[in-house]
């Protein structure tokens, strides 16, 4: 702070000492005050250090100095920032296109005007907190605003080049809760009694519930403690064949006998795979093909069974779910009091015994002696068994009618897992309430937090990150506020190590020969140990500074692809440090500790290019590993090096030890290309980005194994769209293996399974990007991947639930699953999940949790198809309509979309102009060939239902090469067709000329390359003599969905779209019926305004039912009643036809075979 002063403004000759120093004030001359007085306005700014505030301005590989600040004497080398840039009053700048609106006018001020219109606060609000001030969530809103001002020079917005979205606050803290929910479910146990913290069953025991049904019985291990839940299986006594089941204990022990566990007292996957297949499938195929009496299936004797459990649930013992198949039961079971398991079941078994036997007027054994059970060991088991007893009858491929199951909506005791639930968000809330959690689970959940791993993939400006380190800090606030047990924690892991190496660095200094050199280089290591030693004795190491150094160097990394959100976002994390620190005068630096430097934390990379990297060799060069420790502590050490000089010898270093692992890769059989990328990244270069990313090795040895929590907001960009003068994103991402990868579709879709990869097995993401995933044919691929992992939360945000949202979209959480050694109750089938989804409202923004658990519904058969939110009722109303109806693409018909001619104004003209251009022929011939591709067109807001409104316009239809358009040896451009153009239609061709810069200026990729200058830029060009035919068009986006019929020789403005068919008008009737409304409604994608997009894929998949002999009737019924509409509709377009299209609705309800609580649940739908 002393020895601040200003750069000598003389030549490099006199000042050659001050030549690259940085650290100078500049341009002394440009201040109307003297030296002096500047530096005494400067004089209680503490050093903060920080590589965010480092000079930009770098030598390249041949010492050159790159100039991006612009710090030097030379004016042609210095940066230029005009003043209107802060000071401007405003100006008029052009984003309507931005914010999806027309007409209007943005006025943009100066930044420095802009900003003294509010008040600030270095304090990031709290959901709790009023905002009556501009805190650091400012920057990601103003990188948004960047991102959404228009460029003069690009002509275009970098968001729409860069694909990011702001996210709302309430979403960010919504995502942050829930994702650090679910991670400390799985770290934390279910209380039991006795529970023996080393005695857990591993995950593979347990996702087999199955897998010791027969082999023990006779001699299962029944453990009881107190104060558990229990999944219980018992069967009939004729459920496995005895010989069968004496069989499988044979080989069970054979197999027993030749395998072997490992020193940790476990099997190997491949063991464990080995075994279900031999076992516990076969197992459960048995049981699932239904051996024996399968008395249950029997619906007076399954409801015995069904009134025996249910007979004291809440007072011997509470019940969860529960299934009885028509073999064996299923149960959720947690005794209460002083009750035994071994009783209860005994009770349940006798009973039920007694009075099947009476039922059937028989004798003898009904159930099999043992039963198998199994404790509850945390909540992640708990879920998976809740969801193999609902998933038990849809495996094994039962009718409604022939199993028994617990209504999965019904009323369970407070007493369940959810308790550790709420427990955790009353730990997660701002309440006053204490700490809810007992003195061991508080030592698992300050663990659990110092060795969470998480990353955001795509940063931006940081908001998630952020929200992530305020959650974990008050989380620790909560549950430790004077810091004592994460002290203990962090000194016996910081202090240990460091500690550790510093001396094994004595010991390798004390071989030093020179004397000189090894007691100097003996004191700088006797000095950091009392250094280290003083610092976990300070009061202040365990404030919240230390706990968000700790777990921002620990626990959170960022990865965007633009160097600017890099910066924002590691500006964000130096506030939120700076505001823990208080003013001291009477300390060095006025008591501030300088700020780390976060270059190895946030990078600028492509996440979703990984690094070619050879298949894991069986041995790996152990001095990889060892010189990837020494990149790992030395970059520790960067984190907190505080001088340029120390910073600019640690990069050197850090090269160096980068050059080392790549010879060493390189010897150990790497791709030289890959070890070479890896040595040239640089995390110290925030100028570029790197065109790779790898978790190893930009954050080091921990995190080859993935993280914890994957969370963001990943781009929305189409793979269609280029990435640059040469390439589209679809070019640059299709060699990369990617299975959810489709051509036409985003990018995000790729974001979703790279962030599934980078996550540990176990390990949970969650993201909020647009929904059309959930519905749009390019989707497929990526709900057939999410079907293979776990979704657990769906939420999507209904239509205006956030004021500034231009995207819908909806946020999903999703589990990644393990390896696929297990049963089924750890993966789902292809078809059946159990995720918990919702749709919100406007009403509901505030509390998503509240909405989901009032709300939410379960989706149990999710597919590869379109996904839609609804009740079990709607699912089976959809399957239904599905099974019934056949998609309008497998239809003999044909669905186009409109003609898009690139530049309205110039190709769509009044009848006025028409009139005019007809008029300016030469003569008759050529008057009669213009008439002929001047033909009426309709947009999307003339067609009506059952009619349409013509607004008196016509197109000037010109397709590609015209009038050469039928020369299929015309590749590209044709000068050729233009001068015939010109020839043949002189007075249109007059009229385009006066639009053609504006024409010119179209699709830049196609306008003069792929077609001439005066065409139509998406003419129908394969299609447009289905434009002469009877068709039924429709718009593409509207609050109402409308449908009509069309002459020949009418064409149709895209978006809009239409139909030619043999049987028009039986389709039409469909179309416009209460039935499509609703399935248009739920399975259609909508804008952030709400109205439904119909476009061709769609409307293509709306399943009618198909013309059959016994169909035909009614078929002819709605055709009969369409023309009645259609002509009254002629007559006068605002006549009444309600009742007749009520008659078709209820045409198409018998077609579809609908029950009255189905058609109720349309005409409510609607």
């Amino acid at each position: 702070m002393n020895e601040r002063k200003f750069a000598k403004d003389d030549n490099i000759q006199t000042n050659r000492t001050e030549y690259g120093v940085k650290n100078l004030y500049r341009y002394a001359n440009l201040f109307k005050i003297p030296e002096q007085e500047v530096l005494n306005l400067f004089k209680d700014i503490p050093f903060l250090n920080g590589g965010l505030f480092d000079c930009l301005d770098k030598p390249n590989d041949e010492d050159k100095i790159i100039y991006v600040d612009g710090f030097s004497r030379n004016a042609k080398k210095q940066a230029h920032v005009p003043d209107y840039l802060f000071f401007d009053d405003g100006q008029e700048t052009k984003l309507n296109e931005t914010y999806q609106t027309s007409n209007n006018s943005y006025n943009c001020k100066g930044l420095i005007n802009l900003l003294e219109s509010y008040k600030f606060t270095v304090a990031e609000n709290t959901p709790l907190e009023e905002e009556i001030a501009l805190d650091p969530e400012l920057l990601g809103k103003v990188f948004e605003e960047l991102l959404a001002n228009y460029n003069p020079e690009t002509q275009t917005t970098a968001r729409k080049q860069t694909g990011s979205f702001y996210t709302p606050r309430e979403i960010v803290d919504y995502m942050v809760d829930e994702s650090l929910l679910e991670y400390l479910k799985g770290a934390l146990s279910i209380p039991a009694d006795g529970e023996d913290d080393n005695d857990r069953f591993s995950a593979h025991e347990f996702f087999n519930p199955n897998n010791e049904i027969q082999i023990h019985q006779g001699n299962l291990p029944h453990w009881q403690q107190e104060n558990v839940w229990y999944f219980v299986t018992f069967r009939l006594a004729d459920s496995i064949p005895t010989e069968v089941a004496e069989q499988i204990k044979v080989e069970r022990e054979i197999w027993l006998k030749n395998n072997s566990k490992n020193p940790n007292s476990e099997y190997s996957k491949e063991q464990l795979k080995e075994y279900n297949r031999l076992f516990s499938d076969r197992v459960e195929k048995l049981l699932n093909d239904y051996h024996g009496s399968c008395i249950l299936k029997n619906k007076e004797i399954a409801n015995i069974v069904k009134n025996a459990i249910e007979n004291f649930n809440n007072q011997r013992y509470l019940l969860d779910e529960w299934v009885i198949m028509p073999n064996h039961v299923h149960i959720l079971v947690k005794p209460l009091a002083e009750n035994k398991l071994s009783d209860i079941l005994h009770s349940w078994k006798s009973f039920t015994a007694n009075e099947i036997n009476k039922a059937l007027n028989k004798k003898g054994q009904v159930w099999m002696h043992e039963s198998y059970d199994h404790i509850v060991r945390n909540e992640r088991a708990f879920r998976a068994i809740r969801n193999y007893i609902r998933q038990n009858p849809v495996k094994a491929k039962l009718a409604e009618g022939e199993f028994l199951i617990s209504e999965s909506k019904a009323e369970r005791s407070k007493d369940t897992s959810a308790t550790l639930e709420q427990r955790l968000r009353d730990l997660l809330s701002y309440s006053e309430n204490s700490n809810p959690f007992n003195e061991a689970e508080t030592q698992q959940l300050i663990a659990a937090i110092n060795n969470c791993k998480i990353l955001d993939p795509a940063c931006g400006s940081g908001a998630f990150p952020m929200g992530i380190l305020h959650k974990m800090v008050h989380i620790l606030q909560k549950i430790d506020p004077n810091n004592k047990k994460w002290k203990a924690q962090q000194k016996e892991k910081i202090i240990g190590d460091q500690i550790k190496q510093l001396e094994n660095d004595k010991k390798a200094i004390e071989g030093l020969s020179d004397k000189a050199v090894r007691e100097k280089a003996i004191q700088a290591v006797d000095e950091r140990l009392k250094e280290i030693r003083e610092i976990f004795e300070s009061k202040n190491y365990f404030d919240d500074y230390a706990r968000k150094l700790y777990l921002i160097e620990n626990c959170i990394y960022g990865i965007d692809i633009q160097p600017i959100a890099v910066q924002i976002a590691k500006l964000r994390f130096f506030i939120s440090l700076i505001i823990d620190q208080d003013k001291d005068p009477t300390q060095e630096n006025l008591g501030f500790r300088s700020l780390p430097n976060l270059e190895t934390k946030f990078v600028a990379a492509n996440t979703l290019i990984g690094l070619d990297k050879p298949q894991q060799f069986a041995i790996r060069n152990p001095q990889i590993d060892e010189t990837e420790k020494q990149l790992k502590q030395l970059r520790h050490e960067y984190f907190t090096a505080n001088t340029r000089k120390k910073k600019l010898k640690l990069q050197a270093k850090d090269k160096n030890l980068r050059k080392q692992i790549a010879e060493l890769l390189k010897n150990d059989g790497w791709p030289s290309l890959v070890a070479e990328q890896i040595s040239s990244f640089d995390p110290y270069d925030q100028n570029h980005f790197a065109n790779w990313f790898d978790p190893e090795w930009m954050f080091g040895h921990d995190l080859k194994n993935g993280f914890d929590i994957v969370i963001g907001n990943p781009p929305y960009i189409q793979l269609q769209k280029a990435f640059n003068y040469k390439n589209k994103y679809a070019d640059l991402y299709k060699d990369q293996n990617y299975k959810t990868f489709d051509r036409t579709g985003d990018i995000y879709c790729l974001f979703y399974e790279k962030g599934i990869q980078l996550l540990k097995e176990n390990g949970l993401l969650a993201y909020i990007t647009s929904n059309k995933w959930m519905r749009a044919g390019y989707g497929e691929k990526l709900r057939e991947f999410f079907i293979k992992h776990k979704p657990l939360q769906l939420v999507d945000l209904g239509p205006g639930v956030f004021q500034n949202a231009t995207v819908d979209t909806n946020i999903l959480i999703i589990q990644k699953f393990a390896s696929r050694v297990s049963a089924e109750v750890s993966s789902p089938s292809k078809d059946a999940s159990d995720t918990l989804a919702v749709t919100l409202q406007k009403e509901d923004k505030d509390d998503i949790t509240k909405a989901l658990t009032e709300k939410g519904v379960r989706l149990t058969k999710l597919t590869k198809d379109a996904w839609f939110i609804g009740s079990d009722a709607e699912q089976k109303l959809k399957a239904k309509i599905e099974k019934i109806g056949k998609p309008l693409k497998e239809w003999d018909v044909k669905i186009y979309r409109g003609v898009l001619t690139g530049l309205n104004k110039a190709f769509i003209i009044t009848t006025e102009k028409r009139d005019e251009i007809l008029n300016n022929c030469q003569d008759e011939d050529e008057r009669i060939r213009t008439e002929a591709i001047i033909k009426p067109i309709l947009r999307g807001r003339d067609i009506k239902r059952y009619h349409y409104q013509w607004a008196g316009l016509w197109v000037i239809f010109i397709p590609w090469h015209f009038p050469l358009h039928e020369d299929l040896t015309i590749q590209g451009t044709s000068e050729k067709a233009e001068k015939e153009f010109q020839k043949k239609y002189p007075s249109i061709y007059h009229h385009l000329l006066q639009f053609k810069d504006a024409l010119s200026k179209r699709n830049k990729e196609e306008t003069g390359i792929r077609y001439e200058w005066y065409a139509m830029q998406r003419c129908a060009a394969t299609y447009y003599p289905e434009f002469e035919k009877e068709k039924v068009a429709f718009k593409a986006v509207g609050k109402n969905l409308t449908f009509s019929l069309f002459k020949p020789g009418t064409m149709i403005s895209a978006p809009a779209s239409f139909m030619t068919s043999n049987f028009n008008k039986y389709i039409l009737g469909l179309l416009c019926s209460s039935f499509t409304f609703y399935f248009v409604l739920k399975n259609a994608d909508k804008t952030g305004a709400g109205d439904v997009m119909l476009n061709v894929q769609s409307f293509q998949k709306i399943p009618l039912p198909p013309i059959t002999s016994t169909t035909e009737p009614i078929v002819n019924q709605i055709e009969a009643l369409v023309d009645k509409i259609l002509e009254a509709k002629k007559q006068n377009p605002e006549a009444d036809t309600r009742q007749r299209e009520k008659e078709i609705d209820q045409l198409v309800y018998k077609l579809y075979d609908l029950t009255e609580e189905e058609i109720k649940i349309i005409e409510g739908g609607e």
